[in-house]
């Protein structure tokens, strides 16, 4: 093992990491059809066959608060019929379009991601690997390079815990598209409640779990955004192995609670 070697390991190995994260971003921006072209038709599909459900009960919701204000002589009263009236037109418009709605919501938060991807191109920070191998350039190979052998394996453990991130993000970013497609199948049936005096909750809990899974892509870009901040700082303070690797489980578990975290600031929990 030589200096020219160890070099190009460490350059490699961050250009990975840097295009799987940068995968991973470009995912949490993407719509579902740009996503999986091909999952379009099947969500269409779905769609259009819970429309019809939500139709039915749009108009049974509106019968039952019909037949409570019947039952208490209150649509003696023009205002609360035209009231009835109007939810269930507003309940029927929003069904209608609520995948445009959605869409609304989704490309809102993916704008929100794309500007905050510009600020810095470099996910993990050049200067990352470039304190590295600033390291190997000054260090003395020893005999037969093992001093390059050895810092090569100290390197180890915090390139596979790092690499082991990227592949999290991955799938976390990936469960969320598929949480959207599925919000966004469904949707005519939890929005058919806003026809209900006492069921509109339904309706406004749906919309902000589907916010808050848009803002969860947010966390996670945020998330990604700070970490190689932090990385980039212990780097190049020579802070120790075992704090290179408290941050990178720091970083998975943040990863993990993106979810939550997004589910809190909704406020649906």
């Amino acid at each position: 093992m030589n200096e020219e070697w160890l070099t190009g390991y460490i350059t490699e190995k961050f250009d990975e990491l840097n295009y799987s994260i940068h995968d991973a971003i470009t995912k949490v921006i993407q719509t579902p059809a740009e996503f999986a072209p091909s999952t379009a038709s099947v969500i269409n599909t779905v769609f259009d066959v819970v429309l019809g459900t939500a139709y039915t009960l749009i108009t049974l919701f509106f019968i039952i608060d019909l037949c409570n204000k019947t039952l208490m002589l209150e649509t003696s009263n023009y205002e609360v019929t035209v009231k009835l009236l109007l939810r269930f037109v507003f309940a029927k418009v929003i069904v209608e379009n609520c995948r445009g709605i959605m869409g609304m919501i989704l490309n809102a938060f993916s704008g929100i991601i794309t500007s905050l991807e510009e600020v810095d191109g470099s996910l993990l920070g050049n200067s990352v690997a470039n304190a590295l191998i600033d390291k190997v350039e000054e260090m003395d190979g020893g005999f037969l390079g093992i001093n390059y052998i050895t810092y090569f394996l100290q390197l180890q453990p915090t390139m596979l815990l790092i690499w082991v991130a990227s592949i999290i993000s991955g799938v976390i970013v990936i469960g969320r598209m598929f949480e959207i497609m599925i919000y966004s199948a469904v949707a005519p049936l939890p929005l058919s409640t806003l026809a209900g005096e006492m069921s509109h909750d339904t309706a406004k809990r749906f919309l902000q779990s589907y916010i808050a899974v848009c803002l969860q892509g947010v966390i996670i870009v945020i998330a990604f955004k700070l970490f190689g901040g932090i990385i980039t700082d212990a780097y190049a303070g020579d802070i120790g192995l075992l704090n290179y690797l408290v941050l990178v489980v720091v970083f998975c578990l943040t990863l993990f609670k993106s979810g939550t975290w997004a589910r809190q600031i909704v406020g649906i929990m």
